[in-house]
């Protein structure tokens, strides 16, 4: 026949058992406890009603009315807040490749990667290094577009903006015989557009545009001086020179002083009046002011007496 076990039991509130022998179990209804005899004066006391536990290791399904609290880890295989998953609840737990969850994100560092659209990260909240495009900002270092920039404004600048593309100022021909060694042949005061060139200094320097010697041509704008290229030929013998622009902001009916602004490397010719040398030297890093007045110049750097003919372009860069 069937046998029933009964424990000790109380029903009276605050009353527990004394002396339970080791593994002797007592339970108080009316508190919801359960002892356990451990073999000492006193017993452990299980709480059915508010339980705690060192390690507890629960199979199969429990329910509970009350809170379930710890203050070490709860795992899991599946854990649900009422009927939804919490997996689903609060998506994503960490290693899961999308963040669906809406909410703030208000510590550590954004490492996602790309956006899907309907993403939106408020302007206010993005690194201060980024740039806004509804707002006012200044931006520093070297910013470089890939493509065309369009504005339906002005676009200004404290400092120089400089255009990429490089520009002839001015392209002639000409000819000078008997240049001396170590002197600069110019165009005289008949003008750049004369190919005889019949003018010459040692320096450059000082007396351009007083008596007999062209005043050359002014800018039309602001411009970096880019430099020179062309072809270069000597009548017999073969000849090093090197072709300059001379330079200078004149004050009118006033002997002015000229810069050499720009020179290139050394143009060396072959010794046969048949053969041309090529030249070009983009190097120039000078800025003129508009209306700034340019002379072009070639120098004899021989050692002896040349006849000399040549072309050249003089070739600047837009400052805006």
């Amino acid at each position: 026949m069937a046998q029933t076990i009964q424990l000790k039991h109380s029903y009276s509130t605050g009353s527990w058992p004394t002396g339970l022998a080791d593994g002797e179990v007592a339970i108080n209804l009316a508190d919801h406890k359960m002892w356990i005899g451990s073999g000492s004066a006193s017993s452990s006391a299980l709480n059915l009603e508010s339980f705690s536990a060192s390690h507890l290791d629960i199979r199969g399904h429990h329910t509970t009315s009350g809170d379930i609290s710890s203050s070490g880890n709860i795992y899991a295989n599946r854990l649900f807040i009422g009927l939804e998953n919490i997996t689903t609840a609060f998506s994503p737990l960490a290693g899961n490749e999308e963040l669906v969850t809406v909410g703030n994100i208000e510590n550590g560092t954004w490492t996602a990667g790309a956006l899907t659209p309907t993403v939106v990260v408020a302007s206010a909240y993005l690194d201060a290094d980024t740039a806004h495009l509804t707002t006012d900002q200044t931006f520093t270092g070297k910013k470089t577009f890939s493509a065309a920039v369009t504005a339906s404004d002005h676009i200004s600048s404290s400092a120089n903006v400089y255009s990429a593309n490089n520009e002839a100022l001015l392209a002639a021909s000409f000819k000078y015989t008997s240049l001396q060694d170590g002197y600069y042949g110019m165009p005289g005061n008949a003008g750049i557009n004369t190919a005889v060139w019949a003018y010459e200094k040692t320096d450059g320097a000082t007396g351009l545009g007083a008596t007999s010697q062209h005043i050359g041509i002014r800018v039309p704008y602001k411009c970096v001086l880019v430099g020179m290229m062309g072809n270069i030929r000597s009548d017999t013998a073969s000849a090093t020179v090197n072709m300059s622009c001379w330079t200078c902001e004149l004050t009118n009916n006033t002997d002015n002083t000229w810069t050499k602004s720009f020179e290139t490397t050394d143009i060396t010719t072959a010794a046969s009046t048949n053969k041309v040398m090529g030249y070009s030297d983009l190097t120039g890093t000078a800025i003129l002011a508009a209306g700034t007045s340019v002379i072009p110049a070639i120098l004899n750097d021989q050692g002896g007496t040349s006849t000399l003919f040549g072309s050249y372009t003089i070739v600047i860069r837009r400052i805006i």
